[in-house]
């Protein structure tokens, strides 16, 4: 998961994703911002299931080597896509922003049986540009609360988990 600061959606998406699927496959978070900075209070309030898990985050820079070795990277924003393929190119065919993930895995289906992450995720990149991605609109990234309410917190997690979990149903091997 990647976003701005991982400070509040990715980690907070992260989070769901991990307890979608349970132990498999590893799931992570990191930023293009400074490291170490916590969760604020709002966004670990927002997800009561997951307080503890979110109160000992810190953020975390994503760097290359990372974006390289996943086997799939979900952004919050559709600029993400691009600052990542900026800073590892290869990465980018295994690149999406949360919403356009959550449309694709419900028009491809999900992953076929013994398809690896990465199979998979060529078969969602299939006939995608990268301008295409990024001409988008503000709809079609997740809001980043930071700084907001925590009612904007509890928002953001609501939509996180509403596209989360066909994301997790179709990651989850058959």
């Amino acid at each position: 998961m990647l976003c701005t600061a991982n400070r509040c959606r990715s980690p907070i998406a992260a989070a769901l994703l991990a307890g979608l699927l349970g132990d498999v496959p590893a799931v992570s978070s990191a930023g293009f911002l400074e490291p170490g900075l916590p969760v604020p209070p709002e966004g670990v309030a927002a997800l009561p299931a997951c307080a503890p898990e979110l109160a000992a985050h810190r953020s975390r820079r994503v760097d290359a080597a990372a974006l390289t070795a996943a086997g799939l990277v979900v952004t919050m924003e559709r600029a993400h896509v691009r600052d990542a393929a900026v800073l590892a190119p290869a990465c980018w065919p295994r690149t999406f922003p949360l919403v356009d993930l959550a449309a694709r895995v419900q028009r491809v289906g999900g992953r076929l049986p013994g398809e690896g992450l990465r199979a998979y995720a060529a078969r969602l990149h299939e006939g995608r540009r990268l301008d295409s991605v990024l001409r988008g609109s503000a709809a079609d990234d997740v809001a980043d609360p930071m700084g907001q309410s925590g009612a904007a917190y509890v928002r953001t997690a609501e939509e996180l988990r509403r596209l989360l979990e066909p994301v997790a149903a179709a990651l989850r091997p058959r």
